[in-house]
């Protein structure tokens, strides 16, 4: 037990320090750029208004990040129980191949929210030209991406697996390639919500999700196996993107 506690305490010692020293730093950069808009730290106040706005907005963020990990995993967990590990399998080195390209949708939505916010808050007559140019980028990337892999499945398959391919999996991958080009686009008006303070449309979103996908999922699987589970997750990418649409639209009024 003392060797296992050992073990341990050398894992996660790294790991504390390495955040520890991230925070020093995150701390030193964020007070040098204080410090270059003439701001005076010591006349600094609290502001319960800002404190409430800010509770608020991260509160729905964690709503989301509890939720979202369980829409994540629940198809895999429901071919599991219904079908068999190995179907597991068969739906999942699919998904892990396409599902990757959205790193692309992540990187651009990161770069562009802080503008987006800036713009938002400071502009608010400007930001729709911006943000659609970018949703235009975004489509037309993830549109050849998706047709591309789509294509080049059977031959990233027949290089990775050789024979121990399974007919599903290309299928599976094939519809899983709609669904990552709803959700790249999704993606942007999820960030757009955020940039807006809307942080509480998106949770919401995702807790009324949660059943309704459990029950398509349960359906699908049981009635078309692993291409159902596929299905399910493109029904999924579907509403929230045409929800998040509608959001973004409705807080424009």
């Amino acid at each position: 037990l003392a060797h296992h506690t050992e073990n341990l305490f050398w894992l996660i010692a790294p790991l504390t320090a390495s955040r520890v020293l991230a925070l020093l730093v995150l701390r030193s950069l964020a007070y040098s750029c204080l410090s270059e808009k003439m701001v005076v730290l010591r006349e600094a106040r609290y502001c319960g208004e800002t404190a409430k706005s800010l509770m608020s907005f991260g509160g729905w963020v964690t709503v989301s990040s509890v939720i979202s990990p369980v829409l994540v995993q629940a198809d895999r967990f429901f071919i599991g129980v219904m079908l068999s590990a190995g179907a597991v399998t068969t739906y999942v080195l699919p998904y892990e191949l396409v599902v990757q390209s959205l790193i692309l949708v992540g990187a651009v939505s990161s770069v562009i929210f802080p503008v987006l916010s800036r713009v938002v808050c400071q502009q608010p007559s400007d930001w729709l030209p911006y943000f659609r140019r970018w949703v235009y980028i975004v489509a037309t990337m993830m549109l050849i991406v998706c047709c591309v892999t789509a294509l080049l499945l059977p031959f990233v398959f027949e290089v990775w697996l050789q024979n121990d391919i399974e007919p599903e999996s290309i299928t599976i991958g094939r519809v899983l390639c709609l669904g990552v080009f709803l959700n790249s686009i999704g993606a942007m008006y999820f960030a757009l919500l955020h940039a807006k303070g809307r942080a509480d449309f998106t949770a919401k979103l995702h807790l009324i999700e949660l059943p309704f996908f459990i029950t398509i999922l349960t359906v699908l699987v049981g009635q078309y196996g692993v291409v159902g589970a596929a299905w399910a997750w493109v029904g999924r990418m579907a509403f929230d993107t045409c929800a998040l649409v509608w959001g973004a639209k409705k807080s424009n009024a």
